[in-house]
């Protein structure tokens, strides 16, 4: 009976770590964890840029990064793919 409820116990455990380190998958991430040649190329093309948030994602099966930034007070969208080559760059609406 300690058996099985161990291993109960030891399931449920599992499951809510699954559930947890997916919920942070979605979560923007912190410029600590963006990739050096990502925020590089960031930085490269506006030196006083502010990272608002970033998110990494897939797209044709290739890992991107979708990068929000301010410089001068206006916000940009940036799309780099993971060897820092800037895909898309572009200014957001004010409404954003």
């Amino acid at each position: 009976m300690r058996r099985a409820f161990s291993m109960a116990l030891a399931m449920a455990f599992l499951a809510t770590m699954a559930v947890s380190v997916r919920a942070d998958d979605d979560k923007d991430e912190k410029k600590g964890k963006l990739p050096d040649v990502v925020w590089k190329a960031v930085t490269d093309r506006y030196p006083k840029a502010e990272l608002l948030k970033w998110k990494k994602d897939k797209d044709d099966g290739k890992i991107e990064y979708e990068v929000k930034i301010k410089v001068d007070g206006k916000k940009r969208e940036l799309e780099i793919a993971a060897d820092g080559k800037i895909k898309e760059d572009k200014l957001e609406d004010d409404d954003d």
